[in-house]
């Protein structure tokens, strides 16, 4: 039987088994050629979560009476070896970076070296308490930042990840937030939903018309006029785009389309309703 030979052998074997076809017949010649394009294209590595582990990590921490600073991060992350997972980990922990940084003094990050690390984030994080308490020492509250991350669909050719944020530093109230990666599972790579998307603008009238039909909204109406924030008098598409089984999900974070007090909005459309509007054969 043909054993794999290796780029620099490849040449002088054909041309040996060319020669060797007038003599034996094409059919042996085509099945070393099979056999040769097998041995180069390689086999796919394991979907990224096909294995899988729980990541956690706490740093600091809260006293009700003492007040305090604390950062807790529970993450599903892909445990394989291959390419993909270890590129969906950096995504990840890229976004861990993000999200305590979001809640930091940037002149304070400022000063931090290239590298950071999640520990040197905190540490000005807590320093940033510590400054508050001196200057409200009679206050009791606590500076919080939990994020969460998990799966809400893998497929051969797409990884849908969502992440919750929710973070309190003094205030009236906390800040909540969602993201989703959509992640290439044969690559790692990351992607926007806008590729995904074959029709924007219909995409777009769908989605405003369950959003008028979740908010109990007249066609005619003016949202600005009920209170809605919209960009330049126009909707739009949330920034927050994701699959799952069923269809696509649309997710509006609070202050995104609507005051605090609505919350958030999360409209699903139906693969049904989507024909010609998501590319599906990127996602299934």
């Amino acid at each position: 039987m043909l054993s794999c030979i290796n780029g620099n052998n490849v040449l002088p074997t054909i041309l040996y088994m060319r020669k060797k076809t007038f003599r034996n017949g094409l059919v042996p010649f085509l099945s070393c050629l099979v056999l040769l394009t097998g041995c180069h294209r390689g086999k796919p590595g394991p979907a990224p979560f096909s294995t899988a582990e729980r990541s956690s990590t706490e740093l600091g921490g809260c006293d009700a009476v003492r007040g305090g600073a604390g950062a807790t991060f529970r993450f599903l992350v892909p445990a394989g070896q291959d390419a993909a997972s270890e590129q969906i980990r950096a995504i990840l922990e890229k976004s861990r970076l993000e999200a305590l940084s979001s809640v930091t003094d940037s002149s304070d990050l400022a000063g931090l070296p290239p590298g950071r690390t999640l520990r040197d984030i905190f540490g000005l994080f807590s320093g940033s308490y510590e400054r508050f308490r001196k200057g409200f020492p009679e206050t009791a509250l606590c500076w919080t930042l939990e994020q969460t991350g998990d799966t809400v669909m893998t497929t051969p050719k797409l990884v849908v990840y969502r992440e919750d944020l929710f973070t309190f530093t003094g205030g009236a109230h906390p800040n909540t937030w969602v993201r989703f990666h959509l992640i290439d599972s044969r690559t790692g790579t990351l992607l926007s939903g806008e590729t995904l998307i074959k029709d924007r603008q219909r995409l777009l009238e769908k989605t405003e018309t369950a959003f008028r039909r979740l908010e109990g909204i007249e066609a005619e109406a003016d949202l600005e006029e009920k209170g809605y924030f919209l960009q330049d008098h126009k909707f739009f598409l949330p920034q927050a785009i994701a699959f799952n089984r069923q269809g696509i999900v649309l997710f509006y974070n609070p202050y995104e389309i609507a005051p605090y007090v609505r919350g958030p909005v999360s409209i699903e459309i139906p693969y049904a309703e989507l024909s010609g509007i998501v590319d599906m054969d990127r996602i299934f």
